[in-house]
C-alpha cells in the first residue's frame, strides 16, 4: 500500500475526513494540516522566535529616530498592539516574494516613500537583532529555507485538498517537492479562487463548479467532475441573532423527529462570536462546537484579565478582585523574570498557578505546552510584573479547549 500523505486547510478538516472514513470502516491514511507540511517540509539554520519574542526583538529594532515619524509608543504593552501591523506587513511581502526595496520604485507608492523606507530599515535592524541572537522568523523563510528531503522522502506522495489561496512562495515549495515525489492538488473550481488558475494552463478553458486533480509536477488535469450545486433550502427572516438560534433549533427539532441522526446535523454559524450564544441556550450539552472551547472564556483567564484591567487603573476590576481575595502588592514589582511572575500569581492563589497539582491543571486547559515553552524563551528578559503579565494574556487568549459534549 501507497505511503500518501493528505494534506488538508485545518485540523476541523481532518477531524471530519477520519470520522467520515471511520463510520464507513474505510482506511485512514496519514493526514497533517498544511501549516503542519509547510513547518515540517523545509528547514531553516536557527530557531523560529515564539511570539512574544519577535515583539520584544522588534521593539529593539525600532529605536532609532526615523521610527518616530509613526508616532508609536515603545513601551512594551502598547508597542505589542502595533507589532502585529508590521509583522503582517513584512509576512505578506515575504510569502508573495515581494522585496520592500521593490515598493521604492512603484508610482502607486509614491507619496509613502518615507514610511516605506522606515520599514525597511525596522526591518533590516530586526534581521540583524535575530542574526545576533542566533534566532530567525517565519519571514525569513522563503529566502533562507531547504527543503526536509529526509521528511519528503519518507511519503510516497502528497495530495493537497486545497481550500483558498496559495501565496507564491507556497506554489515554489510545493512545486520544487513535486520534483521529488508526486504532488497531486484537488481543488474546486469556483469565481472565487480563479487566482489559482495559474496552476494548470487547461484550467483557464474548464468550466466552473467542477472538483479537478491537477499533477504539479506535469501540471496536468488528473481528473475532474462536475459539482452537485442543487441545495434544498428554506429561507427564513429574522430580526435577530436569538430569533436566528430559534429558527434554527426549531428546525433541528423537526429534523430528529423525522429520523435524522442528531450526528448528521451541523449548525454553520455566521461567526465564532455567534457561538457563545449557542452555548448559554445549549442547556442539556446537545451541540458539540466544532471549533472548541474558547480559553478566554474560563474563569482562571478572566482572573487574569481583569488583573489586568485593575493595573491599567480600571477601579471596578479592582473591587471584582477584592472580592475574589486576589490583591497584593506584589503586583507592582519591577524587572522581575518570568519564574517570579507565575510564583507571584501562585502566591495570591490564581486558579492553576496556586494548585497542588500544578502541571495536571494546566493541561486540562491546553495550557502545560504553551506554559513550558513560554517560561524557557524568556528566561533570560526581566520586565515588570504588569509587563509579563500582559505577554502571558495574549500567548493563551486563542487557546481553544476541545468540545467534549454533544
Amino acid at each position: 500500500m501507497e505511503n500518501i500523505l493528505y494534506i488538508y486547510p485545518t485540523n476541523r478538516a481532518i477531524r471530519e475526513k477520519k470520522e467520515e472514513l471511520l463510520s464507513s470502516n474505510s482506511f485512514v491514511p496519514k493526514m497533517m494540516t498544511i501549516a503542519e507540511f509547510e513547518s515540517r517540509a523545509v528547514v531553516v539554520e536557527n530557531r523560529l522566535v515564539s511570539s512574544s519574542e519577535r515583539v520584544i526583538f522588534l521593539k529593539e529594532a525600532s529605536k532609532f529616530k526615523e521610527f518616530d515619524r509613526f508616532k508609536i509608543s515603545r513601551s512594551l504593552v502598547k508597542f505589542y498592539s502595533h507589532s502585529s501591523d508590521f509583522f503582517r506587513f513584512f509576512e505578506e511581502l515575504a510569502f508573495e516574494k515581494v522585496d520592500i526595496s521593490t515598493l521604492l520604485l512603484a508610482d502607486f507608492y509614491a507619496e509613502f516613500v518615507k514610511d516605506i523606507e522606515v520599514l525597511e530599515k525596522l526591518f533590516n535592524r530586526y534581521k540583524m537583532i535575530l542574526d545576533k541572537e542566533g534566532v530567525s522568523d517565519r519571514i525569513f523563510i522563503p529566502k533562507s529555507y531547504e527543503i526536509n528531503y529526509d521528511f519528503i522522502r519518507s511519503f510516497d506522495g502528497f495530495i493537497l485538498i486545497l481550500e483558498g489561496f496559495l501565496t507564491k512562495f507556497e506554489v515554489e515549495l510545493f512545486r520544487a517537492i513535486a520534483k521529488i515525489k508526486p504532488f497531486t492538488i484537488k481543488m474546486a473550481l469556483t469565481p472565487f479562487n480563479k487566482k489559482m488558475y495559474f496552476l494548470a494552463p487547461a484550467l483557464q478553458e474548464s468550466k466552473q463548479l467542477q472538483e479537478i486533480e491537477i499533477d504539479l509536477a506535469t501540471q496536468r488535469i488528473n481528473r475532474s467532475s462536475n459539482i452537485n450545486s442543487s441545495l434544498n433550502t428554506i429561507l427564513s427572516v429574522a430580526s435577530s441573532r436569538i430569533e436566528q438560534l430559534t429558527i434554527a433549533m426549531a428546525q433541528i427539532e423537526r429534523w430528529v423527529r423525522d429520523g435524522i441522526e442528531p450526528s448528521k446535523i451541523a449548525l454553520i454559524l455566521p461567526d465564532e462570536s455567534f457561538a457563545s450564544v449557542v452555548r448559554r441556550f445549549d442547556r442539556r450539552g446537545n451541540f458539540n462546537f466544532a471549533m472548541g472551547k474558547e480559553y478566554a472564556k474560563e474563569e482562571s483567564f478572566i482572573l487574569l484579565d481583569e488583573l489586568l484591567k485593575y493595573l491599567k487603573g480600571d477601579m471596578l476590576s479592582k473591587r471584582y478582585l477584592e472580592r475574589k481575595n486576589l490583591m497584593s502588592e506584589l503586583f507592582f514589582e519591577k524587572g522581575i523574570t518570568i519564574d517570579r511572575f507565575f510564583e507571584i500569581l501562585a502566591s495570591v492563589g490564581f486558579p492553576l498557578y496556586s494548585s497542588s497539582n500544578r502541571l495536571e491543571a494546566l493541561e486540562e486547559f491546553n495550557l502545560l505546552e504553551p506554559w513550558f515553552a513560554f517560561r524557557k524563551l524568556l528566561k533570560g528578559f526581566r520586565f515588570d510584573f504588569r509587563e509579563w503579565l500582559f505577554l502571558w494574556i495574549n500567548e493563551i487568549k486563542d487557546i481553544k479547549i476541545d468540545d467534549k459534549e454533544g
